[in-house]
């Protein structure tokens, strides 16, 4: 009786394997179909573009689209493009695996609006380029920020109904970019975030940096909030830049401003205190002058245990480089050409041995 058991588990076994095998490999077809479709509509309204552009400027507008077209990431760095802070083989294959769960930022509403029309423009065709994954990913939800909180410019905390302006001023922008639907599911098949809520948890974040062992807190003479962290602690940090690792070091981070009202980086961190976020996956595309503030947030959360190298990424773009569709297209491209090595490399050998994340 047992060795009949055992060899029905074992039938059991293969069938969900061979089941699970032809689930990732339907997904990742319509993966590379649907970015496939995407890229070829953002490459002709490039192309229409270029027609009204000078020739120097079409000459090395086709040379972008041939490093595009290699799929390669480290070219685009040329172009303002910065791939050096994910791994988009690792953000394919959760998408292919369905595995984890998948959080992808590509919008951030501002208020009072300093954000320039570009970025925000940027993060609409970069939200349609995930969006048109649908339904192969359905692990995978839109994340879009509504930084209602405060006046950048003058620190100061928003009033109440200012706040409720920007959010249905923002609710209204992505309904009419086609970015949500009344058949979407909020939560599931995107999510809000409001800055201003971020708020509210701030000063637990605080406390766990503060119970980590990786640094300590410090207030300067105006009254400003940081945490400093251990030079140990800065050192194994897989920071790119020495410069921030110097800085990180000598300066820490700014929690709160003198007024006591939080930083940008602290909001940031603050959201990743709900617990599902450790089995998250997060992947976040931001224009390139948030890159310093994004390692400070990273730092913040590895000082918390709040999330490790893998599950943390980051694109940034140039918007004063490229448009929003050539900036959607080469990304398209780079999660095209590794969502088709991964296609072949199942085709070839019927498993996924380079792609499985634990």
């Amino acid at each position: 009786m047992s060795a009949a058991k055992d060899a029905k588990r074992a039938v059991t076994f293969k069938e969900r394997e061979k089941n699970d095998k032809a689930a990732k490999h339907l997904r990742a077809q319509q993966i590379v179909q649907g970015l496939s479709e995407r890229t070829a509509a953002l490459r002709k309204q490039i192309l229409v573009d270029l027609a009204h552009l000078d020739r120097d400027t079409q000459d090395w507008m086709h040379l972008f689209l041939d490093v595009a077209d290699s799929g390669a990431e480290a070219p685009l760095a040329e172009y303002g493009i910065n791939f050096e802070h994910t791994w988009a083989k690792d953000i394919v294959a959760a998408m292919v695996q369905a595995k984890p769960a998948l959080d992808i930022q590509t919008l951030v509403a501002r208020s009072p609006h300093p954000t320039s029309r570009a970025e925000f423009s940027v993060g609409l065709e970069l939200s349609k380029l995930v969006q048109c994954l649908r339904p192969a990913t359905f692990n995978a939800r839109l994340v879009f920020l509504v930084y209602e909180f405060m006046d950048d410019t003058t620190k100061q905390i928003l009033p109440q109904r200012d706040r409720d302006n920007d959010l249905s001023e923002a609710l209204e922008s992505l309904e009419q970019a086609g970015l949500t639907s009344f058949r979407d599911v909020p939560e599931m098949d995107y999510l809000i975030v409001r800055a201003s809520e971020r708020a509210k948890h701030v000063d637990a974040f605080i406390e766990e940096l503060q119970q980590s062992g990786n640094g300590v807190l410090v207030t300067d003479g105006d009254g400003s909030l940081y945490f400093g962290p251990s030079r140990e602690f800065v050192e194994n940090l897989a920071l790119h830049s020495e410069l921030r690792k110097r800085e990180l070091s000598l300066y820490g981070t700014l929690l709160k401003y003198a007024n006591g009202i939080p930083t940008s980086a602290a909001l940031n961190a603050a959201e990743f205190l709900d617990p599902l976020n450790k089995h998250i996956m997060h992947l976040t595309m931001l224009e390139a002058r948030h890159l310093r503030q994004q390692d400070h947030v990273y730092a913040l959360l590895r000082a918390a245990g709040r999330v490790t190298q893998s599950r943390y990424h980051n694109i940034f773009f140039d918007p004063e480089v490229l448009t929003p569709a050539q900036i959607a297209y080469a990304t398209g491209k780079v999660f095209h050409a590794h969502a088709k090595r991964l296609l072949a490399s199942v085709d070839s050998y019927g498993g996924w041995p380079d792609f499985d994340l634990k």
